[in-house]
């Protein structure tokens, strides 16, 4: 791989970083607009130091530092973002006074103020960073086109580039105000479609709940926070194939919805309820104590179910697999194999039954 390949490979992950987050966004931007603000300043006051400009070569070096100083800053001290940009916005303001006034090197420098409207947008928004395009608008006016602001200028501009040089500047203003108009539009559709795809792939479209990936994530994360004290309890319809050949696949998308409502009322916040898959219900229980009892109130709550399906009216019943884990150190794959082991038992030995283990290592 070479140099072109790996820069290309870091943007990529740097950009997918900050897709869809507009904070991390704003401070990446805010970090590497300034840095190649400060490189380009520098570069500029090289070329100054072979042209002979003195003055420029101070201001230049000067506002790279400034540049450079705002990266180190932003880096250390994120929560300063208000300060950071006033003190930026300041410096800015400052510079291109400076450079109109001056004119250095014959005329030229004026003309880097057409930069500022895409980088002021892209980094404050469309409305801070207009405000601050308007307040630049406005030197150039003065400095430009009043009496008083004539009468500071070092340099004298041709008439048609005192005229041009606001045109241009509008025209980038309005173009890049454009621009971040549709990123921001497209940031937000984006933002929206990940959100439903997350959604989408954590949750269970026919009852609504948890998947068996979003369950799988939710225990991985509670592993890491958590030593021990909690329960897994897996819940499986006792033959659920005779009730969709009897009453037919509508009747038992019914008895798994209102499966998934019964579970999720009777548990409430004690714990947390997926689709494990097919007619199979996984809970993931905040607690050890009183987890047995739960699961048999559980399974009474079921079997006193009615579910209306037309003219029909269908119950069933569940069997239940329980695992209690008191504290200490549990692998999730070792918890999900005794939970399924007891859910075995239940079944073998009848069905409508709850069975539970405490947690062991072996």
């Amino acid at each position: 791989m070479n140099v072109f390949q790996r820069v290309k490979g870091w943007i990529r992950k740097r950009v997918a970083e900050v897709v869809t987050d507009d904070e991390h966004r704003f401070r990446l931007q805010m970090i590497w607009v300034f840095r190649i603000m400060a490189i380009v300043a520098a570069v500029m006051a090289a070329v100054n130091v072979i042209t002979g400009e003195h003055i420029s070569i101070l201001s230049t070096l000067l506002f790279s530092a400034v540049c450079y100083g705002v990266t180190v800053w932003f880096e250390r001290f994120p929560d300063h973002k208000r300060t950071v940009i006033a003190a930026m916005m300041a410096a800015v303001l400052v510079l291109f006074g400076y450079f109109i006034i001056s004119g250095e090197p014959e005329g030229f420098s004026p003309i880097w103020i057409c930069i500022v409207p895409p980088v002021a947008l892209l980094l404050l928004g469309r409305w801070p960073g207009g405000l601050f395009c308007l307040l630049l608008f406005l030197l150039q006016i003065i400095l430009m086109w009043t009496p008083w602001g004539r009468g500071l200028l070092q340099y004298e501009y041709p008439e048609i580039f005192l005229l041009r040089l606001p045109l241009v500047y509008t025209a980038a203003f309005w173009i890049s105000w454009f621009l971040e108009y549709v990123r921001e539009i497209t940031q937000k559709q984006l933002v929206q479609a990940q959100k439903s795809y997350q959604h989408l792939y954590r949750h269970d479209a026919l009852t609504g709940i948890m998947n068996r990936y979003g369950f799988n994530e939710h225990i991985a994360q509670v592993m890491k926070h958590e030593n021990g004290d909690l329960a897994l309890m897996f819940i499986d319809l006792d033959d659920f194939k005779k009730t969709n050949d009897q009453y037919g696949h509508p009747a038992g998308d019914a008895v798994l919805r209102a499966i998934s409502e019964t579970v999720g009322r009777v548990i409430g916040e004690a714990g947390e309820v997926s689709r494990w898959g097919g007619e199979e219900f996984a809970v993931l229980m905040h607690r050890a104590e009183g987890a047995p009892e739960m699961a048999e109130a559980l399974r009474l709550a079921i079997a006193a179910m009615y579910v209306e399906s037309g003219k029909e009216v269908i119950q069933t019943t569940v069997s239940i697999g329980l695992t209690v884990c008191g504290p200490g150190k549990v692998d999730q794959e070792r918890l999900v194999t005794l939970t399924d082991q007891c859910l075995y038992r239940a079944k073998k030995n009848g069905k409508n039954q709850a069975v539970w283990c405490e947690y062991t290592e072996d």
